[in-house]
């Protein structure tokens, strides 16, 4: 049988078609000055040639969901071709899953303290961490696992990678 998909698990054609496990890992980091004063860290990652099983698609593209519970766009092309099975673990539901996320970024600025003879260092900063992700992946998030049972599945039982932002003062006496 080739393209469609088949209601008899035996028929299915099987292959290996890709690994979550990345091709390239790619890390940048670095600590950016201006004037004496103001600081600019950030760090960049980047996993490229990795693939994602997305099975929340695949729950989501079955078309005996509607109009009851979500679905996917696609799940009303399905209907329209016909398929009334629930969908199963196949291989358009693999997609490349190549990101580059900005993990960290922290600006600071240093005061000068050096008429103040108690007081060695004072500093405002703000940060914020998991800022954005470039990829192409239409999942929640293309880094998953790379070990275990679950390696290189998007589970819909997971929540998204929060994003966090800190702001503060470093003093030093």
């Amino acid at each position: 049988m080739t393209g469609g998909y088949t209601d008899d698990l035996s028929q299915a054609k099987r292959s290996v078609i890709a690994t979550a496990a990345p091709k390239v890992e790619l890390g940048w980091s670095n600590t950016l000055t201006y004037g004496k004063h103001w600081t600019l860290d950030l760090a960049f990652r980047a996993w490229i040639g990795n693939h994602v099983y997305n099975a929340t698609k695949m729950v989501f593209d079955f078309n005996g969901n509607l109009p009851d519970l979500n679905a996917v766009p696609e799940a009303l092309d399905w209907a329209a071709e016909g398929r009334t099975a629930s969908p199963f673990i196949a291989d358009i539901y693999v997609e490349d899953a190549s990101f580059l996320k900005l993990d960290y970024i922290s600006l600071s600025y240093d005061f000068n303290v050096s008429k103040i003879s108690w007081l060695k260092k004072l500093a405002l900063y703000a940060s914020a961490n998991n800022i954005f992700t470039i990829t192409g992946y239409s999942g929640v998030d293309p880094e998953t696992t790379v070990n275990g049972l679950s390696f290189g599945i998007d589970q819909f039982n997971v929540y998204p990678k929060t994003r966090a932002y800190t702001a503060g003062v470093k003093v030093t006496f």
